[in-house]
């Protein structure tokens, strides 16, 4: 058997993918699209290109029987067989595993194999020359002096939840079938080339599966900043289902949805997420992203001065109030007739008419600024905290301030340092629109009479 290392190599050329295209058409599929690089994108790798002006019709179909997914793929493996029939008895091993741990592994054992399965030798084949180029973006396999530009970014954070969770699936693997002789590296190299290209099926008793769409998975992603909507992102065309309950088939489409031009690249929209989550997923970053949406989430750690209040990570973005509910965790920790930690009935009670849900853990208990137990001074306390979480927050960061990240993205950088500095400026865009947010009302709570409105959205106007 070949080593992982050298099916990595393999790609060092693109494939046109001819042979896949042929054998589509060989199983009943329509190709109106060609393989290449697109010409307005000249870092995003192969692409999709219309052959010739089109609008408002099917692009690319691919018969069910050519998707790469578990039921195509259990007859042809008895180890996916094993593997499965694990899993669906075992729950512990089905809670610590994925729907993409079946492709995963079929991927693995079939791109190093001499003959790949016939049924879909063609698109296999193909795929060899994509593993590299694809994983080689993803952060895990970033060398070290880059993974440190992460230093600070949400993605950071999220690496070794990304290996720990490869490993445990591998962990599953390894368990069930020990004649394997693939490494835990082969295993993590599919596992995220899976990630980067697979879709979500549910075509079989109501189970999400992950799949591979031949061809459409080369489809790029596209969110135009001038026509930026979250629920209408533009783009060129977009995957559909068609299902035959009947026959017991389905066929994926890849229609268009505007006129394209001859050459054209076929784009599609793979969701609103954070910058954070594309990137770990599928290697790229929008670079606009953080003034148009509130997608970028930075992770505040919240811990109070009272030695008894639980540390709590919270989700921070920048959209019209989400602080507030960091805001209303140090406020109940200020508050002195709260008493939070108190097990006593009338302690809870008093929370309790304060809105606090004191039948949930106290890491969800939460404050609100009209409760008639907070005095002022409190509330500047519990404002002060959240203050200094915000500053503590922007010190972990590789880099300088966000002028200094945005002057760098200005300039020439290595291709995975400009992603990290996007993603560095884009968590410290969020911190510095909160802590302006913050200051304001800072101010606003020291000179308002009616100090408990201050936080309302025209307590500006009441100054």
């Amino acid at each position: 058997m070949r080593s992982w290392r050298l099916w990595l190599t393999l790609g060092l050329a693109d494939a046109d993918y001819a042979s896949t295209l042929k054998w589509l058409r060989e199983c009943g599929g329509r190709v109106g699209v060609a393989v290449g690089r697109p010409q307005t994108c000249s870092d995003c790798g192969l692409g999709l290109l219309a052959e010739k002006g089109i609008a408002g019709r099917v692009l690319l179909s691919v018969p069910s029987r050519c998707v790469l997914f578990e039921d195509n793929l259990l007859p042809e493996s008895q180890d996916l067989q094993a593997l499965a029939e694990h899993l669906r008895t075992n729950l512990t091993a089905k809670a610590a595993t994925s729907n993409k741990l079946l492709l995963a592994v079929f991927l693995m054992q079939q791109l190093v194999a001499p003959q790949p399965v016939k049924r879909f030798a063609a698109y296999l084949t193909d795929l060899r020359s994509s593993v590299q180029r694809t994983i080689q973006a993803i952060p895990l396999y970033w060398a070290a002096e880059d993974q440190e530009e992460l230093r600070g970014t949400s993605a950071a954070s999220e690496l070794p939840k990304m290996r720990r969770a490869i490993a445990k699936e591998f962990e599953v693997v390894s368990l069930v079938l020990p004649h394997l002789k693939h490494q835990l590296l082969e295993f993590q190299a599919a596992y995220v080339f899976v990630a980067s290209r697979s879709f979500t099926l549910d075509v079989s008793n109501g189970v999400a599966q992950a799949a591979l769409f031949p061809v459409i998975d080369l489809a790029n992603h596209l969110w135009p900043k001038d026509t930026y909507d979250q629920h209408d992102s533009g783009e060129a065309a977009a995957v559909e289902f068609q299902h035959r309950p009947k026959a017991g088939t389905f066929e994926v489409l890849l229609r268009s949805q505007q006129p394209l031009g001859a050459g054209d690249e076929v784009t599609v929209s793979y969701g609103p997420f954070s910058n954070s989550h594309m990137l770990l997923r599928y290697g790229f970053v929008t670079p606009w992203l953080h003034t148009r949406t509130c997608l970028t989430k930075v992770k505040l750690q919240l811990q109070a001065e009272d030695a008894r209040a639980p540390g709590i990570l919270f989700a921070l973005d920048k959209c019209p109030g989400t602080w507030h509910q960091a805001l209303a965790f140090f406020r109940l920790w200020r508050c002195r007739r709260c008493r939070p930690s108190d097990a006593d009935a009338e302690a809870k009670r008093r929370l309790a008419q304060c809105g606090v849900e004191v039948e949930k853990a106290p890491k969800a208990w939460r404050l609100d600024v009209s409760c008639g137990l907070l005095e002022r001074d409190e509330e500047m306390n519990a404002v002060v905290d959240l203050e200094l979480a915000l500053q503590a927050a922007v010190r972990r960061y590789a880099g300088g301030s966000l002028k200094k990240e945005e002057r760098l993205l200005g300039g020439k950088l290595r291709s995975h340092q400009r992603v990290a500095v996007v993603l560095r400026r884009d968590e410290k865009h969020t911190l510095q629109a909160v802590q302006e947010e913050v200051s304001g009302a800072k101010v606003r709570l020291s000179r308002l009479a009616g100090w408990r409105s201050y936080l309302d959205e025209g307590s500006k106007d009441e100054l």
